[in-house]
């Protein structure tokens, strides 16, 4: 049981991780100093 249990919580930190970083917020700033224009 502490086996899935340590595996569901690690999946679940990653996951919002993995979010964070698709995220549109995160990905204008890494986009606004490589694509300027994409900035409105």
């Amino acid at each position: 049981m502490a086996s899935p249990s340590g595996t569901n919580v690690q999946t679940r930190q990653h996951r919002p991780r993995k979010k964070s970083q698709r995220n549109p917020a995160t990905s204008q700033r890494y986009s606004r100093p490589l694509v300027p224009v994409a900035s409105p």
